[in-house]
């Protein structure tokens, strides 16, 4: 209840403001999973965690629109370079948590995949239906949920010859030299949601 009536005065506020792992591998995966997480309450922890993401997913993109709105691609990259971490940070201090979004082919290299994140990657990728899962690493608890690519975001993430366009494209690799984050179709698994609660921390 504490999470839902933060998320809630959130979505207010924010509003306001503008193959080919194998199945013997798998299996193997889903075992440690569960062996690390019988202790903790993992529903309890899925329910936050989602309307944790979802909240701080429909922020992004909400302000990510109004900037595409104001100044096309252009605005909506120079938007997304300066706020996109104040933003989550902001979010995060608020719910005690830490969110991050992480991926393979990622733009900023702080949103890389980390050694301790790859196996959950690795089952997104080979299950395109898998949900939210629930990870430990040493005293944390790992919340993690698939992001697919959006229509809307192929402006940025799509192809430089029919989405982005290249003098769009020059400006993002100026503020991002080591872009991977392109050509992506609508649906992609573009990369995943992390959040990180403390263990033994109110939830």
């Amino acid at each position: 209840m504490k999470y839902i009536s933060i998320l809630s005065a959130l979505v207010l506020l924010f509003s306001c403001n503008g193959q080919n792992q194998n199945q013997q591998e798998q299996s193997q995966t889903t075992k440690e999973t569960q062996q690390q997480t019988s202790s903790i309450d993992t529903a309890e922890i899925i329910q936050q965690g989602d309307s944790i993401a979802m909240v701080t997913g429909k922020t992004l993109m909400g302000q990510l629109q109004s900037a595409m709105g104001r100044g096309g691609i252009e605005e909506a990259v120079k938007y997304c370079n300066v706020n996109a971490y104040p933003l989550t940070d902001s979010i995060s201090n608020k719910l005690n948590v830490s969110i991050t979004r992480v991926a393979e082919k990622n733009r900023n290299p702080e949103n890389r995949v980390k050694k301790h994140d790859v196996s959950v990657f690795e089952r997104y990728k080979n299950n395109k239906d898998l949900g939210s899962l629930v990870k430990t690493h040493g005293d944390d608890i790992y919340f993690y949920k698939p992001i697919n690519l959006k229509g809307f975001c192929v402006s940025c993430h799509g192809s430089v010859e029919n989405n982005i366009g290249k003098e769009n494209y020059a400006l993002i690799k100026k503020l991002y030299p080591n872009d991977k984050a392109i050509n992506f179709s609508p649906g992609d698994l573009r990369g995943m949601w992390k959040i990180k609660f403390e263990k033994g921390g109110e939830l």
